[in-house]
């Protein structure tokens, strides 16, 4: 559910990121860094009406410090993974879509195997009569035979499930590196894959092996003597039935595979708003912050490294989020803190205003660069949001850039309001652009760099 490295509690918290200080606690107040576990009694239904009458419970309470009234609401924990309607919440999510896309996919492909092993089986079973036909001949009864035919099946599901699982052990790697996932073999080791395993084994055994083995078992041993057909009446027709039902899916198979590399070659080829060609982003713990500057010197000396930007979230992972009011509506936005170097880092492009300028020290906290979405939910038209000035929190603040809407987290998010506000923190996330074909030598500098500064942890 949640992907955690360590725990801490809440009442340390100040302790351990703000060297005791109370305040920064207090502007977490109605940010959605935090999620609340209520265990719920059996059959209690988190529907609208339950929600408002959570709600009604909590009347009264202060507002938050952006001036927003406090609203809660429940989500079943079962129910997260697929969500849709996902929102702040920093959980580990799938596409319940495309696990079902790909569950018929497999399907498909098993039903095409075991076809096709019906069809073989069959066809082999004609320079089988003799074998069988003298089976019976000594004794052998149509159940024996049918038996035989059924372990038959199950030898080659086995093997074939066996083999399965050595490529997908071999080709993981490649896998993960085409589609940019991170599957992994460590479902293996859990009871229930065996178990699910165990149940796909017999159901292909019986599905690809019980016609074949009633119609090998029902040889005549008189026929075979005489060399007579010895394949029933109706047994033709349902051959040709599965062969065309074969050949049919196959065909259907083939066209979705085509649309899936046509589908992985357009997100491949999308337009992400920024250039992700030869950008590292070096991810540098909270407590050693202190000595980003230092790297950052460190790093711009390394001869193949054109850029140097710190900010506070890498791309892919902005969830800060931030709510204010404006004219009784509530504006929620993401925000980054970053330095005037950012922009030109991820070649990101202003199409209103200004970058963050180093000569002007005003820039620092007092102004922010929004993206178009922002632009578009704050009422502004082109050209009308630079200059504006937001109330954030009872501070002023100016809005000198327009940036073009780019995509900072997964494309299959539609693209939020962003803010990027210079700050002069303790950003961890260092993002570095190298000149290109300088992989090898950026992150030997990079790992040298690193080693030389902070020796007791390793690089990420």
């Amino acid at each position: 559910h949640l992907p955690i490295s360590a725990c801490i509690s809440y009442v340390t918290l100040k302790d351990v990121l703000w060297g005791g200080q109370t305040a920064p606690m207090r502007q977490l107040v109605g940010s959605n860094n935090f999620l609340t576990y209520v265990l719920a009694r059996e059959n209690t239904r988190f529907d609208e009406a339950f929600t408002t009458k959570l709600n009604d419970h909590f009347v009264g309470l202060p507002p938050y410090v952006n001036g927003t009234e406090p609203t809660f609401f429940m989500r079943p924990l079962s129910e997260i993974y697929f969500a849709q309607n996902i929102s702040m919440e920093g959980c580990l999510h799938g596409s319940l879509t495309m696990t079902i896309a790909f569950l018929i996919i497999a399907i498909i492909v098993l039903a095409i195997a075991a076809i096709n092993y019906i069809n073989i089986s069959i066809i082999q079973g004609a320079l089988r009569f003799k074998e069988l036909g003298a089976k019976r001949v000594l004794g052998a009864s149509p159940g024996k035979i049918r038996t035989q035919i059924l372990l038959e099946s199950l030898v080659f599901c086995f093997a074939a499930m066996a083999l399965s699982y050595l490529l997908v052990s071999v080709f993981l790697n490649q896998l993960n590196s085409f589609l940019n996932i991170e599957l992994s073999m460590q479902v293996i080791r859990q009871f229930s894959f065996w178990l699910l395993s165990l149940t796909v084994l017999i159901l292909l055994t019986l599905i690809s092996g019980v016609y074949p083995a009633y119609i090998l078992g029902r040889i005549d041993p008189c026929k075979v003597i005489k060399g007579e057909q010895l394949a029933g009446k109706k047994a033709p027709t349902l051959r040709r039935i599965l062969i065309v039902f074969q050949y049919s899916i196959s065909v259907f198979l083939v066209l979705m595979t085509l649309s899936v590399f046509k589908q992985l070659k357009f997100m491949k080829q999308r337009d992400l708003g920024f250039n992700a060609d030869n950008l590292m982003i070096v991810d540098l713990p909270r407590s050693k912050g202190a000595q980003v500057s230092v790297l950052e010197e460190k790093f711009r000396k390394i001869p193949s490294i054109t850029h140097v930007s710190s900010a506070n979230q890498a791309l892919g992972g902005i969830a800060n989020t931030r709510t204010i009011t404006i004219d009784n509506n509530e504006f929620r936005y993401r925000l980054n803190m970053v330095d005037p170097e950012y922009i030109p880092t991820l070649d990101l492009e202003i199409g209103e205003g200004r970058n963050f300028n180093l000569e002007q020290p005003t820039d620092i906290n007092n102004k922010y660069i929004i993206n178009e979405e922002a632009r578009k939910q704050l009422g502004f038209k082109p050209g009308e949001a630079v200059g504006s000035i937001l109330n954030i929190n009872g501070q002023p603040i100016e809005i000198i850039g327009v940036l073009k809407d780019f995509h900072y987290n997964s494309v299959r998010n539609k693209i939020d309001p962003l803010a990027l506000s210079w700050a002069r923190t303790r950003n961890p996330q260092i993002h570095i652009k190298y000149k290109p074909g300088n992989y090898e030598e950026t992150l030997a500098g990079i790992q040298l760099t690193w080693s030389e500064l902070i020796p007791e942890l390793p690089l990420k």
